[in-house]
């Protein structure tokens, strides 16, 4: 093999292991300081990460036709972490369902005791009504001028309150009667169901159809400056491709992406992927 060869085949072998001979935007990004880590660079912190299924870079020209690169992590198992996050919630809603049955149940049983319950209240009633006539016909008896307007005003505001005592348990008395109290417990026992089985079928249509989740991170580059512009999240689903924007978390997911390297980043970021997808299937 002669000289020239040889420094081809060298050159080669070389340009393969470093980034200088990839496209100089991607080159640039990867040399670039790392915002959540300064120990770190793009290139470094995002690269042999067990989170990842594949990756990929790519150059192309932005909406403002700038220079712009593309960074893409296929996150590895997200379907099953991301039904780990819909089983934990819908599990939290059964257990606020059977917590709200329970509860419930006992009010219901307990109305079975109400009719006899307020027909004693509302003869006590009835008899503190006839105690303060009696009491106003004894001590008004003889009395005469101020002093016997005020005694009345007092006793007339007393016998007031408890005619709507009186008033107020004869009502209950009629709706324990007509089972009222517990047809209302049994409504809001029917309606808190429906709720929960319709917060579950949102549940499933939101998670079910989702096929892969893949990290995007973007920079404009202009000659030697990385500026970052995008971080989020493409959803592969059932109802076709969804985003979601976390560019306002870019510093914060890329410290997390340092911080956790393997299947844990993707256990951590699972609940936060769907924010904002209301569907992912048609079912």
């Amino acid at each position: 093999m002669n000289l020239s060869i040889r420094y081809c085949v060298a050159t080669a072998l070389l340009c393969a292991l470093l980034t200088g001979c990839e496209d100089s935007e991607i080159g640039t990004v990867k040399a670039a300081s790392y915002p959540g880590d300064q120990t770190h660079t793009y290139g470094s912190a995002l690269s042999d990460r067990a989170a990842c299924k594949s990756t990929s870079w790519k150059t192309f020209k932005d909406a403002s036709n700038r220079s712009a690169v593309e960074y893409r992590c296929e996150l590895n198992d997200a379907v099953a972490a991301l039904n780990k996050v819909r089983d934990a919630q819908i599990d939290d809603l059964n257990g606020y369902l059977k917590a709200s049955n329970d509860n419930l149940s006992k009010a219901i049983e307990g109305t079975a005791g109400d009719a006899d319950r307020y027909a004693k209240l509302l003869e006590e009633k009835k008899a503190v009504v006839q105690q303060i006539d009696e009491k106003a016909q004894v001590q008004l008896a003889g009395m005469d001028g101020p002093s016997a307007l005020k005694a009345k005003q007092v006793l007339d505001a007393s016998r007031a309150y408890a005619v709507s005592e009186v008033e107020r348990y004869q009502a209950e008395l009629d709706k324990a009667k007509a089972g009222g109290n517990a047809d209302s417990l049994k409504a809001s026992m029917q309606s808190y169901q429906d709720r929960v089985t319709t917060d579950i079928a949102n549940l499933h249509a939101k998670y079910d159809g989702v096929k892969s989740v893949t990290e995007v991170i973007q920079w404009a580059v202009n000659d030697k400056t990385v500026a970052p512009t995008y971080f989020g999240f493409e959803i592969d689903s059932a109802n076709g491709k969804q985003t979601v924007d976390k560019s306002s978390q870019f510093t914060g997911y890329l410290r997390q992406i340092v911080a956790n390297r393997g299947q844990d980043y993707v256990t951590l970021v699972a609940p936060t992927v769907l924010a904002g997808v209301a569907n992912t299937t048609g079912k």
